[in-house]
């Protein structure tokens, strides 16, 4: 009996969907297909990838498999897995994945419009509420006009920038 786990790939931001096509399409040319059971990102109610550069596919992995989506052109890697090992990338937990379809299903049905706190570059927030919950991190990017941030936080070992509602951050003091 097969084994379907979750797994996230690595990609060039803002092409995750294009990614996901030749996947298919490879996967289908290659023999492979049955071997996949799904690939999904997770956008919001604007249709905007919430959790760029990140693809979740659920699949049966075996170094075959490995070895054909590292061949996939945009792929960078596994996430917490190298091109040159020879182990498998570790699979992530389905309450993972859930956990991110409920909050993409939220921000679908419940989009929020608010005026956050005074925010700048650099600033050291903590995420207040949605998937990334609790996690700490500094702001790069701040867009006043569209009221969003780009904080960078420690996901899974890996610094990872996340686009965020200024409204869900809160400023974290340092004594």
């Amino acid at each position: 009996m097969k084994q379907y786990h979750w797994y996230i790939i690595v990609v060039r931001g803002g092409q995750e969907a294009k990614v996901i096509q030749n996947i298919k399409s490879d996967l289908v040319k290659n023999g492979l297909k049955d071997q996949v059971r799904d690939l999904k990102i997770f956008d919001d109610e604007k249709k905007k990838n919430f959790l760029k550069g990140y693809i979740f596919c659920r699949c049966f992995l075996t170094p075959e498999l490995v070895r054909f989506f590292y061949s996939v052109p945009r792929v960078v890697s596994f996430l917490n897995h190298q091109r040159v090992s020879t182990e498998l990338p570790e699979f992530v937990s389905p309450e993972l994945v859930e956990n991110f379809s409920l909050e993409a299903k939220e921000k679908k049905i419940n989009p929020k419009i608010n005026h956050g706190p005074k925010l700048s570059i650099g600033d050291l927030v903590k995420v207040t509420e949605g998937t990334f919950t609790n996690y700490e991190g500094k702001i790069t990017f701040l867009d006043e006009r569209k009221k969003r941030v780009k904080i960078d936080i420690d996901f899974a070992g890996r610094l990872t920038p996340i686009d965020v509602p200024i409204e869900v951050c809160q400023k974290v003091l340092l004594f």
